[in-house]
Order: C-alpha cells, then structure tokens, then sequence
C-alpha cells in the first residue's frame, strides 16, 4: 500500500514556525507588556496649570488623592476636553505606586462582556493579570455597555472580577482603579474618591498662564527659541470666550496660531488675529442677551412668560449655575448647585403656573 503525502499543516509553514519561534523566546513578562503597550500611559502630560481657587483646590486634591494610603478608586469627572486621563496620570505618578504601569481601558470600546479586558487570551491571561499591581484607568465609564457596568464598578470596589472564558471563577486585581466619566455613573456612591475637574469657562483667572504655559510648550517643539510673547489685551479678549471645548481646544488654538506665524521671520509677539475662535460671549452677556436683565430683576419674569426669555429648562438651568459661579464663587460644587437650584425654583413655578 503506497503511503499518502500529507499536505503541510498550516501550524508547519514558515510563517507559522517563526512566530512559533518568537512566542517561545519571549518571556511572559515580555509578552505581558506587548500586549499592554497599546493601553499604557508613560507619564503625566502637565501639571495643574493656574493660580486660581479652583486650580488650588484642584491641585490639593490631587495630593491628597496621590498620598492616600489605601489607594481606593478614584473617579474623576467633567465636561469634554478637561483631560481627565492627565488627572489620573497625575495621582498615579505622584503617588507610591509611581513605579507601576498604568494602562487606560476606553470603555465606550468595550464589547458587553468585557472581553478585551476579561478575557483569557493566548497563554490564559488576561489584560489585568498583565498589569498586575499596575493602576487602570477605566476611561468614559459612564458611555461602557449598560450589561458590562456593573462588572467594572464591582472591579472598582472590590478588585473582583470574573473571566467570560471561566465565569465560576471569581479573580482579584491587586492594583488600583481611575474612572472618568462626562455623566453621573449611578453606583459610584460610597466607594469612590470623587474629583470634578472645573471647565475654563469658571478658570477666567487661569487663561493667562493657561495660554502662555502652551505657547511655550509648543513652541519648543516647533523650535522657537526663545517663545513669543502674548499681550494683554490678547489674553483679555479670550477670556471673554467659554470654550466650550476646554483645554483639547485650547491648544488647538495655540498650535493654529503659532502653526501661522511659523515662518523665516518669527514674531516677538503673538499677534491677536492669529487667535480666531467663535464667538462666545460671557454667560452674563448671554443672559442679557436671552432678556434676564442685569441680575435677573423683576421684569424678566414678564419676558419668561411671553416668550422673550430663556425657553428651555435644561439651558437656564446650566447658564444660571454659571452665572452664580462667576459672580460669587461658592465655596464647593454642592454649594453652588443647591444655590442654583433655589436660584432657579421661583421661576420655575411661575412658568408651570
């Protein structure tokens, strides 16, 4: 009886063989960080930039948060472009676990089971077990699949999780967790350090050091030596601008405008139509447009109830708390909502009324 030739198997091709050869010579710890490197944060971009309340109050609890002994979870908070992750970055290398990975997880790119960060892939480990007492950051919480939720906050708290490859299994994350979320996370409450990082728009003190601070900072990397200067009445007149993008549109500001400059002949000094952004008044000049007076007086009452006021509940609500901020600054953020919130409640009747 003749014997068959057997056609190559595809684990014997050369391809196949060599990446057989490279898996074998790399240890696991080389294999753990080829597969974290993707995720890992080497180092914190900036500081707390500012000399505001709001940037001391910031700072400090960065300190505190950094300097906490029990390293619990910490969940940080605010509107788009505040740089949450730089927070995190800034606790976890200021703290005593500086020497570890930290590794950011988006959760708004999780599939439901969690399996990028869950599961057991290749020799049976999973992305936590790589990052063993390393910190994660679990980034955009509030926008992860509503069916994963409650795996990652239990992560959060307790450090326990389970595999979708061996759900009987229950498994303990020895480092520390960072949230960031836009949007309340219900189920956060009671287990979480919470910082609320505040928008420009309540760090008009800020914007000066803010723009000077990126100004050199980009123009070293563009060269410039030494960075230009900025005016004044440059800084004055974008404070009158909310940026409703934070500090991401900030520096795209900055780098539009230097990017424009950046010629054989460098200018001392910035000039200020190279700084072009949308019009965004003050929120008091907004309200004053919308027909609320200088302080709300009693005849803003009449242009509610016909029509010429604000209309929309959720708006009024968000430009009153901005109003109140930026003409008495409370004393913290639950201060100033529930001022807000008794600010707004006699208008509110007289509307349903």
């Amino acid at each position: 009886m003749s014997e068959e030739k057997a056609s190559p198997a595809a684990a014997d091709t050369p391809a196949a063989v060599h990446g057989a050869e490279l898996g074998e010579g790399r240890s696991l710890e080389q294999r753990c960080l080829l597969r974290l490197a993707p995720h890992l944060l080497g180092r914190a971009r900036r500081g707390i930039v500012g000399s505001s309340r709001y940037a001391v109050r910031l700072r400090e609890q960065v300190r505190r948060a950094a300097a906490d002994a029990a390293a619990g979870a910490v969940l940080i908070s605010g509107e788009p472009g505040l740089e949450k992750d730089n927070i995190a970055a800034l606790i976890h290398f200021g703290s005593p676990a500086r020497r570890q990975l930290l590794a950011r997880v988006n959760c708004a790119l999780l599939r439901s089971d969690g399996d990028e960060l869950f599961g057991l892939h290749g020799d049976g480990l999973s992305l936590l077990d790589c990052l063993g007492g390393g910190s994660l950051l679990l980034d955009q919480i509030d926008r992860a699949p509503p069916d994963l939720l409650p795996a990652l906050l239990e992560l959060a708290r307790t450090g326990l999780w389970r595999s979708p490859d061996q759900p009987e299994q229950a498994r303990r994350f020895a480092g520390r967790v960072f949230l960031t979320a836009e949007a309340a996370v219900p189920g956060c409450e009671g287990f979480v350090t919470q910082i609320r990082v505040p928008p420009l728009r309540v760090r008009r003190k800020d914007l000066g050091e803010w723009l000077r601070y990126g100004v050199r900072q980009r123009a070293r990397k563009l060269g410039w030596s030494p960075p230009p200067r900025l005016s004044e009445g440059l800084v004055k007149r974008l404070q009158t601008c909310d940026f409703p993008g934070n500090v991401r549109e900030l520096t795209l500001l900055i780098e539009r405008a230097l990017r424009q400059c950046d010629g054989p002949e460098r200018p001392v000094e910035l000039p200020e139509d190279v700084f072009w952004t949308e019009r965004r008044p003050q929120t008091l000049a907004r309200f004053r447009d919308q027909g609320a007076g200088d302080l709300w007086p009693s005849q803003t009452l009449e242009r509610w109830q016909s029509g010429a006021g604000p209309s929309a509940d959720s708006h009024l609500r968000k430009y009153t708390i901005d109003l109140l901020a930026e003409l008495s600054p409370p004393a913290d953020h639950g201060d100033l909502m529930a001022r807000g919130e008794a600010f707004i409640k006699p208008y509110e009747a007289v509307k349903r009324s």
